[in-house]
């Protein structure tokens, strides 16, 4: 059976695919993220994240979550709304959902959205307000798709990744 933390890689995933799209760099070293949401999801990102070489800047309600990816990762903070402004190369939302709106994108200084967090634009207008800024939006259904297609195969017979992995591919 997968375990969650390979369904999360899919998340990093769908990140580095947005890097390299809009920035045309085909590793992360040296990439800036701005990870807002230090959860389960968010924290095995962090980590995922320091393995490629990128530097990231976190932000969480929980300042235990922060000080452990700080301690764990050498991670940058930012306080409660200063996320949406740090100078970066990709803000990547992993909390709640509606957080990407009309008084968040204008404070975006990021070329890219990418995140896990479910539903993260406020209204429809709001990805076109994100293209209109240059600012490539990977969407959450697309980030998390490879997860949902995994889930798929996992199945009271057994699991088969050679499958799930070809399928996801």
């Amino acid at each position: 059976m997968a375990t969650p933390r390979r369904l999360l890689r899919t998340a990093f995933c769908g990140l580095k695919a947005a890097v390299k799209h809009r920035l045309g760099r085909h590793d992360l070293t040296g990439i800036r993220v701005a990870v807002q949401g230090i959860g389960h999801v968010g924290y095995q990102l962090c980590k995922y994240l320091h393995d490629a070489g990128a530097n990231q800047i976190v932000s969480d309600i929980q300042h235990d979550a922060v000080a452990r990816v700080k301690a764990d990762f050498g991670a940058e903070s930012a306080l409660g709304g200063d996320i949406y402004s740090q100078d970066v190369n990709v803000f990547s939302p992993c909390a709640l959902g509606a957080d990407i709106n009309q008084r968040t994108i204008p404070q975006l200084k990021a070329l890219i959205v990418a995140g896990a967090a479910n539903n993260q634009l406020e209204r429809p207008e709001d990805g076109a307000a994100l293209a209109s800024r240059g600012i490539l939006y990977a969407p959450d259904y697309v980030i998390n798709a490879g997860s949902v297609i995994n889930l798929s195969y996992e199945r009271p017979r057994g699991y088969d990744r050679k499958t799930a992995m070809n399928h996801c591919a």
